[in-house]
């Protein structure tokens, strides 16, 4: 689980709405998931790392949709309205950075933090379908193949909606 997790801090963040995002710390949710995962782990058969990580991410997501249906339904008040980096010291934004690091150009060498907050944004502002396509294929690093099984398509397709995903993230990157 240790060696999973600059991935799955990368993958939580992405994840996360801004309705979520303003309310909760990225921390909190992965510790969150962590501890819902060792709960789990002893009924768990371990088949490899690849399975182990798909099913880590899988716990995190269903996380990240209970905590949105939480927050949509108000049933709370919010808990925290800071920025998005209250909770992370300066090694783990580096961290984050380096698992956004395939999204990026290795020419970009701005701040840190701003790095992060423009990738997030962007991301954002993606269709559902884009984040899932940059999300598989760049975060979570399943092959062409593994995509198009995912989504439901042909590999062929799948190759061609990363290109496109790919040049829409670089765009809003760029500001429009």
């Amino acid at each position: 689980m240790e060696a999973a997790l600059p991935e799955l801090r990368a993958f939580i963040r992405l994840r996360l709405g801004p309705t979520i995002r303003a309310r909760e710390s990225s921390s909190d949710l992965l510790q969150s998931v962590c501890r819902e995962a060792l709960l789990e782990s002893p009924t768990l058969e371990f088949r490899g790392e690849r399975a182990f990580r798909r099913w880590l991410f899988t716990v995190a997501e269903r996380k990240i949709i209970d905590r949105a249906r939480y927050w949509n339904a108000a049933r709370s008040n919010p808990g925290h309205e800071g920025s998005s980096f209250d909770d992370a010291s300066a090694d783990e934004i580096a961290r984050l950075r380096d698992s956004y690091a395939a999204f990026m150009r290795p020419s970009r060498e701005a701040d840190l933090r701003e790095q992060v907050e423009r990738l997030e944004a962007a991301f954002q502002r993606l269709s559902e379908r884009d984040r899932e396509v940059l999300t598989l294929s760049r975060l979570l690093g399943k092959s062409h193949a593994a995509v198009a099984e995912s989504l439901g398509i042909a590999e062929g397709a799948a190759r061609r909606a990363l290109a496109r995903a790919l040049t829409r993230l670089s765009t809003e990157l760029r500001g429009g």
